[in-house]
C-alpha cells in the first residue's frame, strides 16, 4: 500500500516549521506553541485507501485554525474523526467547544470555521469524503464537535490503531473492502454516541 509521506527531520531547524506550515497551508493557517528555536521535527504519513484517508502524525504544539477564507479558497468538506494518543486537544468553533482527552476519538467537519491548540502528540485521524460516507452523514453531523465515548468510542479508538498496524500490509484488493467496514464500524461506533 503506497504511504504519502511528508518529513520535517532531514531540514535545518530553522526552516522546518515553515516547511510544515506551507504544507499544510492549503486547508489550515497554523502557528506554534513553542519556541521556534527548538526546530520543528514533524511527520505525517497518510495512506489513501480508495475513499477514505488514513494519516498518522507526529507533530510538536501547534494552533491549527480553519476560516472562512481558507473554507472558500480550498473548499474541502470531509468529516476527520481524530485520535489524540497521549494529549489532550482544545478545539473550539461555531458550534462550541471541546476539550478531547488523550484516548478518545473526536468528530470535526473540515467544512465548518474552527481553531484547533494541540501540544505535541502523535494522532491518528480518518479522512471521511461526503460523497463515500453519505449513508452516515446524519451521524457524522450530529457527532461533530463531540468526543466520543464510552464502549463506541473505545471500539473506534482500537480499530484506528488496528488500521494503522495493518495498512502498510494491505494491498490494492482489500480496498473495497475496508472501505465498507470503516462505513459499518463507524456506524455502530457513532449510534450510541449521538442518541
Amino acid at each position: 500500500m503506497h504511504c504519502d509521506e511528508f518529513d520535517t527531520a532531514a531540514l535545518p531547524a530553522h526552516e522546518q516549521f515553515d516547511a510544515w506550515r506551507g504544507w499544510y497551508g492549503q486547508v489550515f493557517d497554523t502557528a506554534l506553541l513553542e519556541s521556534r528555536n527548538r526546530g520543528f521535527v514533524a511527520r505525517n504519513r497518510t495512506w489513501n485507501l480508495g475513499g477514505v484517508a488514513l494519516s498518522h502524525v507526529s507533530a510538536p504544539g501547534l494552533s491549527v485554525v480553519r476560516t472562512k477564507t481558507l473554507i472558500r479558497r480550498e473548499p474541502v468538506d470531509h468529516w476527520v474523526i481524530t485520535l489524540s494518543e497521549r494529549r489532550a486537544t482544545h478545539v473550539g468553533g461555531e458550534n462550541g467547544s471541546l476539550e478531547a482527552p488523550a484516548g478518545q476519538p473526536f468528530v470535526l467537519s473540515l467544512g465548518r470555521e474552527m481553531q484547533n491548540r494541540r501540544p505535541a502528540d502523535e494522532r491518528i485521524q480518518l479522512y471521511l469524503p461526503r460523497e463515500t460516507f453519505y449513508n452516515v452523514a446524519t451521524l457524522l453531523d450530529a457527532a461533530c464537535m463531540t468526543t466520543l465515548q464510552m464502549s463506541g468510542g473505545r471500539l473506534l479508538a482500537d480499530y484506528m490503531r488496528l488500521l494503522l498496524r495493518n495498512v502498510p500490509n494491505l494491498g490494492d484488493n482489500d480496498l473495497p473492502r475496508l472501505v465498507d467496514a470503516t462505513r459499518a464500524m463507524i456506524a455502530a461506533c457513532l449510534a450510541p454516541s449521538v442518541n
